[in-house]
Order: C-alpha cells, then sequence, then structure tokens
C-alpha cells in the first residue's frame, strides 16, 4: 500500500473519507490499487477504512455532514451519561440546513435558531480516538429535558443520576443555559431531589 495512505489511515484511526485523500493529495489509482488488493473496504460513499476495521462511525458522519453538532442521545453515550448504544447518530443543526442524505446515514436531526446552536460546543474523543464535536454535557441535560421532546424518562434520569456523580458538575451553567434556551422545570426538580 502506498505510505501516505498508510500514514493517513493511521492518522484517523483507520478511517478516512475521500476529502481526506484529495486533501493530501492521494491518487485515485492508489485508493483504488489497495481496494483491489484488499488492503482498503469502501463502508460507505466517500468513507474508506483499513480491511477489517470498523469505521470511526462518529468521526465520518461529522465530517460529511460537517454543520452538525452530535447532541441528544448520541452526545449522551460520547460523554458516557448512558449505556445506551448508537443505532442511530443524533445532530442539531442550524434551522434551515437541509441535506437528503442524513437519512441515509442514519441521522436523526434537530435544527435549533443560530443564535442557540453555537451555545456550549466542545471536542471529544469518539471511542476509535478521532476528535467530534459535540454539545457539552450541561447543554445535553437542558436539550433532553425540553418538554415538548418527549424524551425517554428512564434514559433522563440515568443521564442526570451520572452527571450528578461527577466531581465538575456545573449547576450554575445549567441554570444560564435555560435562561438562554428555555426553562426545564422537571430538570430542576429531578436534580433538587437527587441532591
Amino acid at each position: 500500500m502506498n505510505k501516505l495512505l498508510l500514514e493517513l489511515f493511521d492518522k484517523y484511526q483507520g478511517t478516512l473519507i475521500r476529502s481526506d485523500l484529495e486533501k493530501y493529495n492521494v491518487s485515485p489509482s492508489s485508493l483504488t490499487r489497495a481496494i483491489k488488493n484488499n488492503e482498503v473496504q469502501k463502508v460507505a460513499n466517500g468513507v474508506y477504512t483499513l480491511r477489517n476495521y470498523f469505521p470511526d462511525e462518529y468521526w465520518y458522519r461529522q465530517r460529511k455532514f460537517s454543520k452538525g453538532i452530535y447532541s441528544h442521545k448520541s452526545a449522551l453515550i460520547l460523554h458516557d451519561l448512558t449505556d445506551l448504544n448508537a443505532e442511530e447518530y443524533t445532530m442539531t443543526f442550524p434551522r434551515g440546513y437541509s441535506n437528503k442524505n442524513l437519512e441515509n446515514y442514519y441521522i436523526h436531526s434537530y435544527y435549533v435558531s443560530p443564535e442557540i446552536m453555537p451555545l456550549d460546543i466542545e471536542k471529544v474523543k469518539t471511542p476509535r480516538g478521532n476528535e467530534v464535536w459535540v454539545y457539552s454535557k450541561e447543554r445535553t441535560l437542558v436539550d433532553i429535558w425540553n418538554p415538548k421532546l418527549n424524551f425517554d424518562t428512564t434514559t433522563r434520569l440515568e443521564a442526570l443520576k451520572r452527571y450528578m456523580d461527577l466531581p465538575d458538575k456545573k449547576f450554575h451553567h445549567i441554570a444560564m443555559l435555560e435562561r438562554k434556551i428555555g426553562e426545564r422545570v422537571e430538570l430542576r426538580r429531578a436534580m433538587e431531589v437527587l441532591l
């Protein structure tokens, strides 16, 4: 396999997307040759992994849909606030964003105003070791306790209990986010019970 191609797979923990290959001037023939030699496999449109590797599902989805931020259930998983598995990936996009391919990549989308979209975004490592953008633990709690969502009660309580056990919890920050995003009476009541 081409040395540069191997270095790129190593850099991105075994998963590459087409734009990375173009960015680093990897020739299409090098990729085609690696696929024919069973060294590389195509796992989705424009997504490649080393043979017998599992792709970094979170990383490549965010690279393909770069306007999205992991939120809700996906954020709970990435922050280890739940034991749920990813059957689909939840991302929040700016209101007005549209991409017909979201469903093909098992992305459940939420849409928010441009003023709320950038609040409390941070980078975390995926289980495969790449970094992705995700809403903070506090923002995620405020989002999943939105009464309009009918989010699963058991999952909400489990996430809150895990958050309350953390040494670096930020109650004041949750209150600040509520002022900007919307009041969450049930969240505050549950926090008071768990204190």
